[in-house]
């Protein structure tokens, strides 16, 4: 029998997400062209079978696992009509991939953001009339070793008094998302709702920052976390946002929806996004969710496929909801617009009202 079947199928969010009771996660991606697609993982072997089959739904793949739980490692097999050896599918919504196995051939990790207790509800986003933005790229920002190493998000907490006392109330941040190269400024995106795993630590180097995380959590009045906490990727970066947030600084994004990377099609990108239904591209000349327009990269389809326009929607959204984000700064909204005619203003309207909703 495929997975089991959850209540409401219909209505459960994109990605893997573990159940309000924790009894089990619930998985769901979007290929309408895919033959069929399974969930495989730490959990079942990695194995494709009856048992680990979704069920499709108008185009959606939909199930429920009892057997899976937060930190289970997992991808998407996908059987489509091009007979690719690797079927091996990274999650789009994945909140954490793996650092090893390294990127590209990473494995998605199942984040439970309720585990996360936040504590700056009393903090207030300055006017926008108000700020005074400081931009910064957290791979080269307060880095030590930076030509061997690009900095980390728990390095800007080393530098949070001097840009306080330079009077600045938001820190922009580059891309923070995972990219395809090894070193960049994070506009060549290909799993946006992922960390930049180059940004971030493992549990054993988490151990060297613990003195300055720990020392600032204090004097914000807030509990000690150990290593075990802070290496997790998603940890890190709401660590520093929160810390950012008690200081009075609020954290923008720099989000690209105008294109993806360059290599996203390329040979490193065999598991990515790009051909997630197993589709020949070549043949067909239409992606899954990009378009055959190209701006440093493809462009996301918004013109004519709706679940691409709700995919970037989302990763909006899930910045605001899962990690407090204040606000965003759109890259190239003269490319959404021009690249995408049909669309593009109604797409920038539609993810605006669905933030101030």
């Amino acid at each position: 029998m495929p997975a089991q079947l959850p209540l409401d199928p219909d209505g459960q969010p994109m990605g893997a997400n573990v159940v309000p009771d924790g009894s089990g996660v619930v998985f769901r991606c979007w290929a309408p062209r895919a033959d069929r697609v399974w969930v495989v993982g730490d959990f079942n072997a990695w194995t494709a079978n009856e048992s680990s089959l979704l069920n499709k739904r108008d185009g959606f793949w939909v199930g429920f696992f009892s057997s899976v739980t937060a930190g289970a490692h997992y991808k998407f097999r996908v059987d489509g009509r091009l007979n690719d050896p690797n079927r091996m599918k990274r999650d789009p919504y994945a909140r954490e991939l793996t650092k090893f196995p390294q990127h590209p051939r990473s494995e998605c990790i199942v984040v439970d953001p309720r585990t996360y207790t936040w504590h700056d509800q009393n903090y207030g986003t300055p006017d926008f009339s108000d700020l005074i933005v400081y931009q910064l790229h957290v791979g080269t920002f307060n880095g030590v070793n930076r030509e061997n190493r690009p900095a980390k998000f728990l390095d800007v907490l080393g530098r949070l008094d001097y840009l306080s006392a330079l009077g600045v109330n938001a820190l922009l941040f580059l891309p923070v998302t995972e990219f395809m190269s090894q070193r960049g400024l994070g506009y060549e995106g290909s799993d946006i709702f992922s960390p930049e795993q180059d940004y971030s630590v493992t549990e054993d180097e988490a151990d060297d920052y613990l003195t300055l995380v720990n020392g600032l959590r204090q004097r914000a009045g807030l509990p000690q976390v150990d290593a075990k906490f802070l290496a997790s990727q998603s940890n890190q970066l709401k660590v520093l946002i929160e810390l950012c947030h008690l200081r009075g600084m609020a954290v923008i994004l720099d989000i690209v929806f105008s294109h993806a990377g360059a290599d996203i099609g390329g040979p490193d990108g065999v598991e990515s996004l790009w051909n997630f239904e197993q589709w020949d591209i070549r043949q067909d000349h239409e992606s899954y969710m990009f378009s055959d327009q190209d701006h440093a990269g493809p462009c996301w389809d918004i013109d004519w496929k709706e679940p691409c326009r709700q995919f970037l929607i989302d990763n909006a959204d899930f910045f605001y909801r899962e990690y407090h984000i204040d606000g965003f700064r759109f890259d190239l909204v003269s490319v959404i617009v021009e690249k995408n005619p049909m669309h593009g203003w109604e797409f920038c309207q539609n993810l605006t009202n669905t933030l101030n909703y």
